[in-house]
């Protein structure tokens, strides 16, 4: 949401002080006034893409559990009880996570501010379609952020530890559990 939007509403009842909660109050009053100001992306289409790469992730843990499994049952001589059940699951989680990454594409696909977005991320040596799709989706104001903003969303960002044995250190923490 542009802050000169925010500003000019914030102008037009009058109000001029400046704290936390009155700034907090106009800004929820301006996203209720204008919802989408400032968004590049329709709530809808980023609900959907958010809830697909959620579900991938997902899908993908599911997968590793099971690929962890296989080892514990070669050790305690039950592969071959387990072997079909475990080779039909793992193709199936295969077959799901494939057909997400698809509609991933596709919603990427749907929208050029997206595509071309998608498009400069992966242009980064070791961002692919996956971390790429994961940015777009948890992290939509990307473009828009500064790269220290951008940074303590995602948990990247040097934080000082101001309590404990760690007192004046500095440690990466926080940001968007997904990210």
């Amino acid at each position: 949401m542009p802050p000169s939007q925010v500003k000019a509403f914030a102008r037009s009842p009058g109000t001029r002080a400046k704290i936390d909660r009155i700034d907090a109050e106009l800004i929820a009053r301006f996203t209720i006034f204008r919802p989408d100001a400032g968004r590049t992306l329709s709530a809808e289409h980023l609900r959907l893409l958010r809830a697909s790469t959620i579900r991938r992730v997902q899908v993908v843990v599911m997968r590793k559990r099971l690929l962890a499994q296989f080892p514990a049952h070669r050790k305690s001589g039950t592969a071959k009880l387990f072997e079909d059940l475990d080779g039909e699951l793992k193709k199936r989680l295969d077959v799901a996570i494939a057909e997400l990454e698809s509609r991933i594409s596709e919603l990427l696909g749907r929208d050029k501010h997206l595509a071309d977005a998608a498009r400069i991320l992966r242009s980064e040596p070791g961002i692919g379609p996956v971390a790429s799709s994961t940015l777009i989706a948890e992290l939509p104001e990307l473009g828009a952020l500064t790269g220290e903003v951008a940074a303590a969303l995602t948990g990247l960002a040097p934080m000082a530890q101001d309590s404990g044995t760690l007192r004046g250190k500095r440690a990466i923490a926080g940001g968007r559990r997904a990210l």
